[in-house]
């Protein structure tokens, strides 16, 4: 079995660190595995893999696969690369051990050699060891570049009216040389001097159609890159918005946004530099085969010089790709963790950890310049290097053209177009080899934006039925849901029917699935066993989009937009009148706070709502959610910021409307009067009845109900 370097292969979750591990190991025997394939083999969920699972996954790729107890004197026993469980919660492979340090290849940092100290600082003493065996099949690591060649591709006709564009300015390049010869050998050295003027306005006149060339060329390169951020963009973000719920309950959003910035490098590399490298490239066809018409020993001395640029690129390669992969995953990381910090900043003020988070942010800021250092600095010899061999390449053209001139063997014009040629030549072969290393770079980008697009898509398909008038009637027929294959059950066998019109509450511990069950009833999670029904369709085969419309959800943790009140509650749609919009924010008790601010529905929200008390965020959720006359509208702690009046009218509002109501509440006084009440235990239901019923057979319920008492009674 062929056996290479143990390739890199970065997390894109924080939860997969052990896949792509087995990811890297599989990889050394050339049996490469794309972070989707494993992550469907492991069943990667919201907790990550444990090291059992990790053993059957590397069992199911056809290696022999043990966990066990190793020290560290140990280690170098063993084959290498070994996974190796990290800090308590990760894990790593250790590549190499030599005498005064250890190569370990970190899923979340990259490659890394630290001290025999350091390493016993962080390692758990257990390891996998992955030994392969006849039933590993080999298996290239995937391409994913075809897959964005396909947006050239869809948008033929600019393409070929930049490449038309190029070429005819390339042979106006090209051909100036050869003027230039002819001036020397035919007008100057012939004494035709009736000829001069003539030969050099048409060539003035040539050179100014060269400019506008030059100028449309730019001009439909700026079309190409607009339409192809555009078709991206496009493609990218419409992928995002069909993406299941649970995608981004993995995910960080800093990383996200990194990734959808990267698509600005990835166009730059298709719409400029493929397109301008290939035309480089015919180019330099057409300069070899003008010039070993001129001279034999000249181009051999030409291709020779630019073959060693070429050789300097394959020696540079590997380490350029892991300088460039270093640096795109400590810009990622601390775009993250900025991202999380202002987020997060009423935790931070209020627990005073600002100088924390400084020095957090302010490790994460060097981490990345020193990628940046390691990177550029490594660039900059290669330019360097390269640089040097262009300026000295021509003046030995120069030199050797120079002694066949005296020869006879080449005349001065001849000479002078060589010059002028090998210089193009060896630029254009320069911009091939940058080609070719943005190639490489582009690389990493586009894995990490393909990761995204990978991603199955939620099924909110067009053709599939949509539920026009929903009554809210919802029935789960013994449903079960984790988030993994070999994850534990949260929610287990459920059987419920919900009765149009009906007020349901769910109560439990905090864990016990009560958010998961309400997600279950909202679609936004589907069942790893049994069935969900809405009006006796199973959701399945339901739009689900068409099917959200007519449930109102208001959350505890409130999400606004940075947009007016306005357009908070109508969230953009342009067929809401302003009189529908305050009958909802009167009926949401906050008709009376927002006339009193001084721009009224228009005044602005900051971001997240940040502006605007827990209470007001939580009653512009409740009217956004009343907008749409919803059939189930689901709250969630929806009036845990409330006062005891408001909620009260909120109540009697919504028990007005006749729509089916799922609570999740804390407080009692706000399910008492539900026409039932669900207790939930470890993700089962314990008990289900009246409030009345539940005092009786409910042991937790009747706690729970004497803790309100004693809390409500409590002297002040």
């Amino acid at each position: 079995m062929f056996i290479n370097r143990t390739p890199f292969v970065e997390q894109m979750q924080q939860t997969e660190c052990g896949i792509c591990c087995i990811s890297m190991v599989a990889g050394k025997y050339n049996a490469h595995k794309t972070l989707r394939e494993l992550r469907n083999m492991a069943g990667i969920g919201r907790d990550g893999v444990t090291l059992y699972t990790m053993r059957n996954t590397a069992v199911r790729l056809g290696f022999k696969a043990k966990v066990f107890r190793a020290e560290l004197h140990q280690l170098s026993q063993l084959r290498l690369p070994v996974i190796a469980h990290w800090n308590e919660n990760h894990y790593v492979v250790i590549d190499k051990i030599n005498k005064n340090s250890i190569k370990i290849i970190d899923p979340a940092v990259g490659r890394q050699t630290i001290s025999y100290e350091e390493f016993q600082k962080s390692y758990n003493f257990i390891v996998l060891e992955m030994t392969p065996t006849e039933q590993v099949v080999p298996q290239k690591r995937v391409s994913v570049w075809g897959k964005f060649l396909k947006y050239l591709m869809e948008i033929p006709k600019k393409v070929t009216i930049v490449i038309i564009i190029a070429i005819i300015y390339q042979l106006g390049t090209l051909g100036m040389p050869i003027l230039v010869q002819y001036l020397i050998d035919n007008i100057i050295t012939a004494n035709k001097f009736q000829l001069l003027s003539i030969f050099m306005v048409s060539v003035i006149f040539l050179t100014i159609v060269q400019g506008f060339v030059q100028f449309f060329r730019g001009k439909f390169i700026i079309v190409l890159n607009n339409t192809l951020d555009k078709r991206m963009m496009q493609h990218f973000f419409s992928h995002i918005l069909k993406l299941p719920y649970q995608f981004f309950q993995l995910r960080s959003f800093g990383d996200l946004l990194f990734r959808a910035s990267s698509l600005r490098i990835i166009r730059e590399m298709l719409s400029s530099k493929l397109v301008l490298g290939l035309l480089d490239f015919s180019a330099i066809t057409f300069i070899t085969i003008y010039m070993l018409n001129k001279s034999l020993v000249l181009t051999s001395l030409v291709v020779g010089l630019s073959l060693l640029n070429v050789l300097m690129l394959i020696l540079t390669k590997r380490r350029l790709k892991e300088v460039n992969q270093d640096e795109i995953l400590k810009t990622s990381q601390l775009q993250s963790y900025q991202t999380e910090f202002l987020y997060g900043i009423f935790g931070i003020k209020t627990a005073g950890i600002e100088k924390e988070t400084y020095h957090r942010w302010a490790s994460f800021l060097d981490q990345l310049i020193q990628a940046y250092k390691n990177k550029e600095g490594f660039m900059n010899m290669i330019a360097s290097l390269s640089g040097t061999l262009q300026m000295m390449s021509p003046l030995l053209v120069l030199w050797i053209g120079a002694m066949l001139v005296f020869n006879n063997q080449l005349s001065l014009g001849e000479l002078i177009a060589f010059y002028s040629l090998s210089n193009n030549f060896f630029s254009m072969s320069g911009s091939i080899v940058q080609t070719i290393n943005s190639f490489m770079l582009t690389g990493a980008y586009l894995e990490r934006v393909q990761d995204v697009l990978d991603e199955p898509l939620e099924h909110t398909d067009d053709d599939k039925e949509s539920i026009t008038e929903f009554k809210g009637n919802i029935r789960l027929d013994n449903v079960s849901f984790r988030y993994s294959e070999h994850s534990d059950w949260v929610v287990k066998d459920i059987s419920l029917d919900i009765v149009s019109g009906q007020k349901i509450a769910i109560v439990g511990q905090s864990g016990a699935g009560k958010s998961t069950l309400a997600k279950l009833i909202l679609g936004l999670y589907m069942p790893s066993n049994g069935k969900v029904y809405f009006d006796g369709k199973d959701i399945r085969e339901l739009n689900l989009s068409a099917l959200r419309k007519q449930i109102g959800v208001v959350p505890q943790d409130v999400s606004l937009f940075n947009r007016s009140i306005k357009d908070n509650i109508s969230l953009y749609k342009e067929d809401v009148s302003l009189e529908e919009i305050q009958s909802v924010t009167k009926m949401a008790e906050i008709y009376e706070d927002i006339v009193r601010m001084p721009m009224g529905f228009n005044t602005m929200v900051s971001e997240l709502g940040m502006n605007i008390s827990g209470g007001q965020r939580q009653r512009i959720a409740l009217a956004r959610a009343l907008l749409n006359k919803p059939s189930v509208i689901l709250l969630d702690e929806a009036t845990s910021s409330l006062d005891h009046q408001n909620e009260k009218r909120i109540d009697h509002f919504l028990r007005r409307l006749k729509c089916t109501r799922v609570v999740i509440a804390h407080k009692l006084t706000t399910i008492m009067d539900s026409d039932l009440i669900i207790v939930m235990e470890n993700g089962e239901i314990t008990a289900l009845g009246t409030h009345h019923d539940l005092l009786k057979k409910s042991e937790f319920y009747a706690e729970f109900y004497a803790k309100f008492q004693e809390h409500a009674y409590s002297p002040v």
